[in-house]
């Protein structure tokens, strides 16, 4: 069965229970979440349930899918496909570039467990969402009706599913079942080409399929892909002209590409529009099209659609970062370029039509996984750290004041379970406290620190100590050793203090993991406290990859003692070492030493021989 939220009650409580003062928001957003998952597991998963493993998808994927409905209903669609989005090309991404690359229906393996991914369960549910997109609701919901109709009690596979929207909706889903033996991600290249005295536009798409087995025998995919041509005052309505290679919804602005090929051609466009590409991320692909920082700017101010927005604000600070590489001051170069960042910030902040979680999200500058995605090889590491952190530094000298005016406006809210309004407000508040730290005097961080013990709201705790804890300033250790000794007694608590250091910047990170690792406090026979603190630093790009491979050796070590008490725990941590190959020689060296020293203990697991085996190989 699939129904496991008699089992989170053991292994896993934080998933079920909360008490408002020992948890903070994300707490109350996840056990929402969980439990829906698992709630609605009742169907997909055990009433209709699988043939095989290699169908492991229908009932994950499926299922992921209708707990990020059930939430984006509950709170905002907007905020939560922006997130949904933002953790696919983050991680999923990320993962199709790894040795470990796999379909979303694998076709075979070593050990199941390292086939329970990001890709199965988040690249599966988008494959859902885009048959979604293609038929609409109302034909998506008689799809899934058919399903339980015909098949409640049985075991199935993804083309039972796939076939039952197909008969309600009389449309052929052969091509779009390639999605399930695809490996890597798919990219588009996209042309525009626009004539003012026709005033048409013109849009080409190629599919830039990857090359790996069982990719190379497809040529083509079904792509949905919402679009907008977005004018100097806003979106322009579209009317198509001609089309090849696909076909176009003028209801929705939703273009199906279906040819490795396609072009549509749209008239009556006025004047030279800056294309809005793929809104609502409709597709999990890679959008390859150059547009300059002022076309990038008229998306972020003028697109009616929330992710275009977010995603063309976080495409100008990766120019941006991504430009000043060489520089290790907080001068970068392109001011002009930093200083219409700011003002497109400011615009969003100070727009009251837009949520105020909507809001801190555009503040929150692109990941390091997503940055490191930029690259095929010899990823930048420090650089790529120092030079957003650099700019995070200048745009809170460039909105120091609006960031001060958000924060004093926050109203303290105590222990009560939080509203999605409250959350909203509190992640605002609590991004732009982040960044004014950034610029800021002792006497900043004394009122931190005495808030951190007199203030009630656990979430703002957090991220107070959090804040402590990256920044050098007098209360460091001190606020540290105080949330210690008063949640010393609670394991879910102490495993936030736990991660809050694994996750630091200043350069005592490993030492002090290091220390927590040889405390009391520590059960390497949990895997809890070995996701908070080991996983957590593994995940810290800066510190893991140090140059000088005491990141590499430690995480290392815990791997080979792990394996013999939690194989499934020590091959996550395996996952850390994969990408290797996008490493600078150096790193490659010293990664492949660990890998190699793994691959040479005794009795081995299945799982973690699987994953080293595999990553040696690419």
């Amino acid at each position: 069965g699939a129904m496991e939220n008699k089992g989170l009650n053991i292994f896993n409580s934080k998933y079920v229970l909360a008490r408002v003062d020992i948890a903070d928001d994300s707490d109350f957003m996840g056990i929402e979440s969980v439990i829906a998952h698992e709630y609605f597991h009742n169907w997909t998963g055990n009433r209709v349930t699988l043939r095989d493993w290699f169908h492991l998808s229908l009932k994950e994927g499926l299922t992921v899918f209708r707990d990020q409905e059930f939430t984006s209903d509950l709170n905002s669609r907007a905020v939560k496909r922006l997130e949904d989005a933002k953790y696919i090309r983050d991680y999923q991404f990320a993962e199709d570039k790894s040795p470990m690359s796999h379909p979303v229906r694998p076709e075979s393996y070593i050990e199941m467990n390292n086939f329970y991914t990001i890709t199965v369960y988040y690249k599966g549910a988008e494959i859902i969402r885009m048959l979604h997109t293609i038929l609409g609701e109302e034909l998506f919901q008689q799809g899934m009706e058919l399903y339980f109709e015909l098949y409640d009690g049985k075991a199935v596979i993804i083309e039972d599913f796939i076939n039952c929207h197909a008969q309600v909706s009389g449309r052929d889903f052969s091509q779009f079942l390639d999605w399930y033996r695809l490996a890597g991600t798919p990219a588009l290249i996209v042309q525009m080409r626009y004539d003012e005295v026709e005033e048409t536009c013109s849009l080409a798409f190629t599919q830039d399929l990857p090359a790996s087995s069982p990719s190379a025998e497809i040529s083509s995919l079904h792509i949905p892909l919402k679009i907008n041509l977005v004018g100097s005052e806003g979106q322009l309505p579209l009317k198509l002209k001609s089309a090849s290679g696909g076909q176009f919804d003028e209801d929705r602005n939703l273009l199906e590409l279906r040819s490795k090929k396609s072009t549509f051609v749209f008239k009556n466009i006025g004047e030279l529009p800056v294309p809005a590409i793929g809104e609502e991320f409709t597709a999990p692909v890679k959008i390859k099209y150059d547009r300059n920082i002022s076309d990038l700017n008229r998306l972020v101010k003028n697109s009616s659609d929330p992710f275009v927005r977010w995603d063309s604000m976080q495409k100008i600070t990766t120019e941006i970062i991504l430009n000043g590489l060489d520089l290790s001051t907080t001068k970068l170069q392109n001011q002009s370029s930093v200083t219409k960042v700011a003002k497109a910030l400011k615009s969003v902040l100070t727009d009251d039509k837009l949520d105020d979680y909507f809001k801190a999200q555009m503040l929150v500058l692109p990941s390091q996984s997503a940055l490191w995605g930029e690259y095929k090889e010899n990823i930048p590491v420090d650089s790529i750290w120092k030079t957003g952190e650099n700019l995070k530094i200048i745009l809170a000298d460039h909105l120091n004041e609006i960031f001060a005016e958000i924060v004093e406006s926050y109203k303290d809210e105590g222990g009560e379970i939080p509203s999605f309004e409250q959350i909203s407000r509190r992640r605002l508040k609590n991004t732009a406290l982040a960044y004014l730290a950034l610029t800021a005097d002792n006497s900043f961080f004394d009122k931190l620190s005495e808030k951190l013990e007199n203030h009630g709201n656990f979430t703002d705790k957090l991220v107070y100590l959090t804040i402590l804890n990256n920044n050098n300033n007098p209360h460091r250790n001190l606020s540290l050793d105080y949330f210690y000794r008063k949640y010393k007694d609670n394991f879910l608590v102490l495993n936030k203090w736990m991660a809050i250091q694994a996750s630091g910047k200043l350069p005592d990170t490993l030492e002090r993991v290091k220390n927590i690792l040889n405390s009391s406090d520590f059960n390497l026979k949990n895997p809890n406290q070995v996701h908070s603190l080991l996983n957590v630093f593994a995940a810290n790009k800066p510190h893991f990859h140090k140059i000088n491979g005491d990141g590499y050796i430690f995480i290392s070590r815990i791997i080979q003692k792990l394996d013999a008490i939690n194989p499934v725990v020590a091959s996550s941590l395996v996952s850390y070492f994969t990408g290797w190959r996008e490493h600078i020689p150096e790193r490659q060296k010293l990664i492949i030493t660990e890998l190699e020293k793994i691959l040479q203990l005794k009795q081995l697991s299945p799982g973690v021989y699987e994953k080293v085996k595999r990553s040696l190989k690419s």
